[in-house]
């Protein structure tokens, strides 16, 4: 979700509350206190194990680090909400009219037997109250891994779907690929418990968005300090995001080896935020896997008043084919991936071979057993 200062603000907000408590703070000068807070009731909370299956509330002063609202008894399955640039835990999921956040209030009707999680973080690139968090895609990607292993300490093998909203589906495989390769095993289980990923206008291959951003850092700038490193990741032809997409598509590479594909399904946004599509469909698919589009623009598509609102019974759809067609990689055929690419390097011996998929070129080093797909297999 992209935010503006009051006085650039180019998209209508939501009425601020209309009397402010006697003695509480008034904060409205921050743009998320103008939509009502979300509280999340403990009263299910069962009486074993209150540390894993409490709740918590939050708002938009409050909504960083993972927060859980709602935990069935037993919980089957993990759903993780994550929002994009300059959006937040909080408001990428309102409705435009404050009244339903739907990650709590509605798809616990669609999938009861999921825990339901944000996870939100500091990647708001315009910030005149305040200095903006200097950090980067790893930052936040190691701060997602580490926050929701702690919450997955009672549950590690429990399935994992993550919904993502623009950068966030970044940050997310960012963090896969981190997990991946990580040596501690409760943040590996990250990864092998993911089963299914719905991206909600990911820029793959970078967007428009990153002009609106560069814009409003230069102007923050004259202010105070604001973070571009997100701005950087978003540019057509990044550096960092080909070696995000390079990772992340190497994953899924393995995943398919080891027998245990990641369920992936992309939407896209079909009506114009300010005259432009801010992430167009070429860039928020993939090749190869589901993609389909959504009315609205980058802002609105995150955002269902009702389970009858359009969008909202095909993206749960997707949420729910994925949690349900997908397991947990199986560690027989890990080792059995792991002993084919053996018997190769044995065969082959040490050195580098070239393979040209058709889609782009795959580098097989095999003296240390590791591929890496080309970028011409991302980038046109």
């Amino acid at each position: 979700m992209v935010s503006f200062p009051k006085k650039l603000s180019l998209f209508k907000r939501s009425k601020a509350p209309s009397s402010i408590p006697s003695g509480a703070e008034d904060t409205n000068q921050r743009p998320e206190s103008q939509i009502a807070p979300v509280l999340v009731s403990n009263d299910a909370t069962p009486a074993s194990d209150p540390e894993n299956r409490k709740l918590d509330s939050f708002s938009g002063k409050d909504s960083y680090g993972i927060k859980v609202l709602y935990n069935p008894a037993p919980a089957a399955l993990d759903i993780v909400f994550i929002h994009g640039l300059t959006g937040s835990a909080y408001s990428t999921w309102l409705s435009e009219d404050s009244s339903t956040h739907w990650p709590r209030d509605l798809i616990k009707q669609d999938m009861g037997n999921a825990r339901i999680m944000t996870f939100g973080y500091d990647v708001d690139i315009v910030k005149f109250w305040g200095q903006a968090a200097q950090d980067g895609i790893s930052g936040y990607a190691k701060d997602l891994l580490g926050k929701l292993a702690r919450k997955r300490q009672h549950d590690p093998n429990r399935k994992i779907v993550f919904v993502t909203h623009s950068l966030g589906g970044l940050v997310t495989q960012r963090a896969l690929t981190i997990s991946r390769e990580s040596r501690f095993q409760h943040l590996q289980d990250i990864e092998a418990s993911t089963v299914g990923i719905c991206f909600l206008g990911t820029p793959h291959h970078g967007a428009d968005l990153a002009k609106w951003g560069s814009m409003l850092t230069s102007i923050a700038n004259i202010a105070k300090p604001a973070n571009s490193a997100p701005v950087d990741l978003l540019r057509r032809g990044s550096e960092m995001l080909g070696e995000v997409q390079d990772g992340f598509h190497n994953l899924l590479e393995k995943r398919k080896e080891e027998g245990a594909k990641i369920g992936i399904v992309c939407f896209y946004e079909t009506l114009p935020l300010v005259r432009f599509l801010v992430v167009p469909k070429e860039s928020a698919v993939i090749s190869g896997e589901l993609d389909f589009p959504l009315r609205a623009n980058h802002t609105d598509m995150t955002k269902f008043s009702s389970r009858n609102a359009p969008g909202y019974e095909d993206v749960v759809g997707e949420i729910e084919r994925l949690a349900s067609s997908s397991s947990r990689h199986n560690p027989e055929a890990i080792k059995k991936a792991e002993g084919m690419l053996t018997s190769n390097i044995h065969n082959r011996g040490a050195g580098t071979h070239n393979v040209n998929t058709g889609e782009g070129t795959q580098n097989n080093n095999t003296g240390s057993g590791k591929q890496y797909i080309g970028t011409n297999q991302h980038f046109g």
